[in-house]
C-alpha cells in the first residue's frame, strides 16, 4: 500500500490517494483537478471510492464530477450526509463561495464500521466536534490515521460553523484519537503530517 498526497482546492486541502495494486481510494477532495485524473490514467489506476472525513465544502468540492468520471462511490458519515446537498450546512454559503454541485452518498458510515479495500481494513472512528459527523479513518496495520479537520499538527479544527462544538471535539480528541498508538502517523486535512505521540506531548489542546 502507498499513499500519495495532493494539495487541492482554494483552501489548501490535503487530499490523499490510498493505492493498492491498480486500485485506489481518495480521502477527501479539496476540488476537482485534471492533474488528479491524469495521475490516475498515467498510473493505470481505478478509483473505487471517495472517503470523506466530514462534509465541509473544502473537503467535498468536486466529488460529484470525480465520481462521474471515475465511477468511484462516495462515502460519508450518516450525520454529515446532509452537508453534501445543503450549502448552508457545508459552509460554502458562509464564505460566499459558489457551490452548485450536488452529490449524493453511495455508502453511509457509522462509528466503528470496518471498511475493506483490497485486503486493507479501514476503521471508521467517529470524532464529532468539528462537524456533527466528523470521522477519522484508521488503517491500523499501516499505522496511518486520516484525521480530516479533527486534529492538525499542534492544533484542532474550528468549531464555529454548523455542527461545531468545542467541548465535543475536545472529548473526541481525548477519548477517540489520543488513545491510539503513539507511532501512528496522522494525515490531517490541512497542514503537515504529524503523529499521535507528538500531539500528546505538544498539542496545546491535549490536556484541556
Amino acid at each position: 500500500m502507498r499513499v500519495v498526497h495532493m494539495n487541492l482546492g482554494m483552501m489548501g486541502t490535503n487530499s490523499y490517494l490510498v493505492i493498492e495494486g491498480n486500485k485506489a481510494i481518495m480521502v477527501d477532495l479539496g476540488g476537482y483537478s485534471d492533474r488528479l485524473t491524469e495521475y490516475l490514467d498515467e498510473n493505470e489506476l481505478t478509483l473505487e471510492y471517495i472517503l470523506l472525513t466530514h462534509g465541509h465544502f473544502d473537503h467535498i468540492s468536486g466529488i460529484g464530477r470525480l465520481s462521474e468520471k471515475t465511477g468511484a462511490k462516495i462515502c460519508i458519515s450518516a450525520e454529515d450526509e446532509i452537508m453534501l446537498t445543503d450549502n448552508r450546512k457545508n459552509g460554502s454559503a458562509d464564505f460566499r463561495i459558489p457551490f452548485d454541485e450536488v452529490a449524493e452518498a453511495d455508502i453511509v458510515f457509522s462509528d466503528g464500521d470496518i471498511f475493506e479495500f483490497e485486503g486493507i481494513q479501514i476503521k471508521v472512528i467517529a470524532t464529532p466536534g468539528h462537524t456533527k459527523g466528523g470521522v477519522c479513518y484508521l488503517i491500523e496495520d499501516e499505522k496511518i490515521l486520516f484525521s480530516g479537520d479533527s486534529l492538525f499538527r499542534l492544533s484542532i479544527g474550528r468549531t464555529d460553523l454548523y455542527g461545531g462544538d468545542m467541548r465535543v471535539l475536545l472529548r473526541s480528541l481525548k477519548e477517540k484519537i489520543l488513545v491510539l498508538d503513539d507511532d501512528i502517523t496522522v494525515c490531517p486535512g490541512h497542514g503537515e503530517l504529524t503523529s499521535i505521540g507528538f500531539e500528546k506531548e505538544n498539542n496545546p489542546y491535549t490536556n484541556r
